[in-house]
């Protein structure tokens, strides 16, 4: 019982934002180190709510793969910030990007199963919620960061001082300001991909709350 509380979904949800706020600091070498233990912390956390939900039995390859993708992305995005090897940047920048995309991903769709699943509205089940959401806003701002450091000038920017140019900051920035439809007009994707994974956001977005909304409600009334 104490474990299900401690991988519950409110857990995930206040790492989920935590998550947020550090990537829409700095890029210094703390900041790096914190955000490698919050990406272990929220996907380790992922993992044993669904072992327990689901009551799966410890699979041991799952685990060796866990652990070896983990250390390769804490290794690699080291190696990045270092700088160590400047022609392998970008090698290491798409790697790092898609076990990232693939771990939260894995989260969201676990997030959105077990919403799918539940009969009543209980606290767990908005927190799992809001938990979609951010994972969502997540998940974009890393393909946002390859783009913006693959190919720069993938999006237009108003703002001119330092900390706002961050690849990092902005990333998060655009993603959350397009997942809310909020759209201030300081920031404007200008490369083709961007501009098409942004329109899927804002859409991927308004269907979320829509149906998620209408799943809460629908459930509410029903407990009523």
């Amino acid at each position: 019982m104490l474990l299900k509380k401690l991988t519950s979904s409110y857990l995930i949800c206040v790492i989920s934002v935590i998550s947020i706020i550090y990537s829409m600091l700095s890029s210094g070498f703390i900041d790096i180190f914190i955000d490698n233990i919050l990406f272990f912390l929220t996907m380790f956390l992922t993992r044993i709510r669904a072992v327990i939900l689901h009551d799966s039995k410890f699979d041991k390859n799952k685990f060796n793969f866990f652990a070896l993708t983990i250390t390769i992305y804490v290794i690699f995005s080291f190696i990045m910030y270092c700088q160590y090897f400047p022609k392998l940047e970008n090698t290491f920048l798409i790697i790092i990007t898609i076990i990232k995309l693939f771990y939260y991903g894995w989260g969201w769709l676990s997030t959105v199963s077990i919403l799918l699943k539940r009969t009543k509205v209980t606290g767990q089940t908005i927190a799992g919620a809001i938990t979609g959401y951010l994972f969502i806003a997540i998940i974009w701002s890393f393909l946002y960061r390859a783009f913006m450091i693959l190919h720069p000038g993938s999006l237009h920017v108003e703002a001119t001082r330092d900390y706002e140019l961050n690849p990092m900051n902005l990333a998060m920035y655009f993603s959350l300001t397009t997942l809310t439809t909020l759209g201030f007009g300081d920031l404007v994707p200008v490369y083709k991909l961007m501009m098409v994974f942004s329109t899927f956001e804002a859409v991927i977005g308004v269907f979320y709350m829509t149906v998620v909304v209408a799943r809460l409600v629908s459930l509410y009334e029903t407990f009523e």
